[in-house]
C-alpha cells in the first residue's frame, strides 16, 4: 500500500477572529526570525555570501537612477554602443 502524501492546509484558519491572525503572524516571524539566527550562527559564510550576491544584484538596479537624479544640471550620458564600440578597436572597419 503506497503512503499518502498529507493533505497541507493554510496556517490560518478563514475563520480566526482579526486578533488572532495577528498573533499568529507574529509567531511566523518569531519563527523565521529563529531560522535566520540560528542559520547565521552555524553557517555564518554563507549567509554573508548571499548577502553581499544580493547587494551586488541590487546595485546595478538602484545606483544609476539616483546617480541620473543628483546630476540634475548635466545631461545624462549613455554608454557607446557594443557596434561602435568594436568598429573603434578594429580601426574603423566591420
Amino acid at each position: 500500500m503506497l503512503h499518502e502524501r498529507p493533505v497541507l492546509k493554510n496556517s490560518l484558519p478563514p475563520h480566526l477572529p482579526p486578533h488572532k491572525e495577528e498573533e499568529s503572524k507574529q509567531k511566523e516571524s518569531k519563527i523565521m526570525a529563529g531560522f535566520w539566527t540560528t542559520f547565521l550562527q552555524r553557517e555564518p559564510i554563507v549567509v554573508w555570501s548571499c548577502a553581499l550576491g544580493a547587494i551586488g544584484a541590487a546595485l546595478p538596479v538602484c545606483v544609476p537612477p539616483i546617480r541620473n537624479m543628483l546630476r540634475a544640471d548635466q545631461e545624462p550620458t549613455r554608454p557607446p554602443s557594443a557596434q561602435s564600440v568594436v568598429e573603434a578597436l578594429r580601426g574603423g572597419k566591420s
